[in-house]
């Protein structure tokens, strides 16, 4: 076989010439047929035929060639992966309809240790029975000013859409998730269902801590008398179900992102990586550390009296909804159902603030739930910018905080104006929790910060498709190219030497069919 571009004669079967390494034989791109290997266009359809193309097809076939056991191995992961984050959907999904606050506490003294338990409400006593029970209570009031069942009815409507948002954004999500999922399973699509499974989980917690902060209420009582000391506390919690559906549905997130990232292999290993995922982790936890410090209440008042050798102490911790309720069932007692002018700006003043709290915290809970997305769905490999997030996050956490201990504070001074209190025995503001609440916040901010600094070089942002077979990278086809024809400095042998040499090394099923000889022309004179 004789090259067509050095004039080396080659063994029979030949691809390559071994003398200048070109290509003994092309194939066109359009009909398949076999070409000289100084063909530039084809001899049957005409088509340009590329001259860089002698080498494509090996790229291609070693492209092609399957990656073995590792590909194997991450489509396990895939599966196992996919199935945590849905496992964690369905029972966020179940677990949501469980949702409930109970009464929890104990009483210790005279050697006694008395536990106490109560239960508060459900998800579903704010769509009727909890408005039932405020008209049962207003028609047993003989009169009331009118300050008396808005601070009934603010906070049931409050809790309303706290149960309603719970219960509509977790079913959306979780039938997104099992949608993605069927369509990733049967090889419709090659998107996990990861993203929307951790979005259902977190919209449960979110939805479960809202509705904690519609009954949040805690109190602690220390009294000392002759010698004896008594202690007591009674708190809303939310109850065992609702528990236990945050603790399953978080280890099968963290199974998730398990598979997720002993999938990525040796990236996952590597320094930034690792820091980055650290502080991931611990972003996540200052969120959800910091959403249950302002789910529980940050408003706090403390009462100590002492008198012969007796004494007691009260904290109580509560929300917006709650205070708003204790200041309102104080104007029911009034006298002929008439709020004192005196009073007036105080009650329309806390009203003002604990309506404004509620609809901060809302706010506060759907920044908080995409942030937490966010930040998992990084965790997972699909890395997205959180510092703003973050930021406006922890920016409406202090707000809140700060709302709750100026409403208390006005409550505080009303108490012990309506009250008759005097030093030492006063109602005083405690800023415990609101300082909680900042330190928090700056920390948050500052994990932010450095997540944002560690995560500006992204690793390889090429995601496995669990379901599907790893398919090579496409070659580009390629694009043919006008080139001119090059002298060539060598001669060339003879063409009878050179024509059979062609006719050989054509396949059979690809020789040329003989076309039929034109009728030969006749001249005219």
């Amino acid at each position: 076989m004789i090259c067509h571009f050095c004039g080396k004669n080659n063994p029979e079967g030949a691809l390559f010439c071994n003398q200048c390494g070109k290509r003994l034989q092309l194939q066109c791109p359009a009909c398949g047929r076999a070409l000289p290997g100084d063909a530039r266009f084809c001899n049957y359809c005409g088509t340009p035929v590329a001259a860089s193309s002698d080498n494509r097809p090996v790229r291609r076939a070693a492209a092609a060639a399957p990656s073995g056991k590792p590909s194997a191995a991450k489509r396990v992961l895939g599966y196992a992966a996919d199935g945590c984050a849905m496992l964690g959907a369905l029972i966020s999904f179940i677990f949501v309809f469980l949702i409930g606050v109970t009464l929890s506490g104990n009483a210790s003294g005279l050697g006694m240790d008395i536990p106490l338990e109560g239960t508060a409400h459900t998800l579903y006593d704010y769509f009727g029975n909890i408005y039932r029970e405020i008209e049962s209570a207003l028609a047993a009031a003989v009169s009331y000013p009118g300050y008396f069942p808005t601070s009934m009815y603010v906070p049931a409507i409050f809790g309303t859409v706290a149960a309603g948002l719970a219960l509509a954004v977790t079913a959306v999500l979780f039938i997104l998730t099992l949608v993605r999922y069927v369509r990733n399973l049967c090889g419709r699509t090659q998107k996990s269902a990861g993203g929307f499974a951790v979005a259902t989980f977190f919209s449960f917690l979110a939805g479960a801590l809202l509705f904690l902060s519609v009954e949040s209420g805690r109190a602690s009582i220390t009294a000392l008398q002759s010698g004896t000391r008594v202690e007591g506390s009674v708190a809303a919690v939310l109850n065992g179900a609702t528990i236990a559906g945050i603790c399953v549905g978080a280890v099968c997130l963290a199974g998730y992102l398990g598979c997720r990232l002993v999938s990525e292999g040796r990236k996952t290993l590597s320094p930034k990586n690792l820091l980055y995922l650290s502080l991931c982790g611990v972003q996540i936890v200052l969120t959800v550390i910091v959403f249950a410090f302002l789910a529980q209440g940050c408003a706090q008042i403390s009462i100590n009296q002492t008198e012969s050798g007796q004494s007691l102490d009260v904290t109580m911790t509560m929300g917006f909804s709650m205070l708003f309720q204790v200041v309102g069932s104080y104007t029911g007692s009034m006298q002929e159902g008439l709020l004192p002018a005196e009073y007036e700006a105080d009650f329309n003043f806390i009203m003002g603030f604990s309506i404004a709290g509620c609809v901060l915290m809302i706010i506060f809970v759907v920044l908080a739930a995409l942030l937490l997305i966010r930040l998992c769905n990084s965790a997972a490999g699909r890395r997205k910018p959180t510092f703003a997030l973050s930021i406006v996050t922890a920016v409406f956490a202090v707000v809140i905080a700060i709302f709750s201990a100026i409403a208390m504070d006005r409550a505080v001074q009303l108490g012990n104006d309506a009250f008759g209190l005097r030093p030492p025995e006063v109602l005083r503001t405690t800023l415990t929790m609101t300082i909680l609440v900042a330190v928090f916040a700056v920390l948050f901010a500052g994990v932010a910060l450095a997540i944002s600094l560690t995560g500006t070089v992204p690793p390889s942002e090429r995601r496995y498709v669990p379901y599907a077979e790893e398919q090579a990278p496409a070659c580009p086809q390629p694009v043919p190219q006008m080139q001119q024809a090059a002298p060539v400095s060598r001669p060339l042998p003879q063409e009878t030497d050179a024509a059979p040499a062609v006719a050989q090394n054509v396949p059979a099923e690809t020789q040329p069919q003989e076309l039929p000889a034109e009728p030969p022309q006749q001249n005219t004179p």
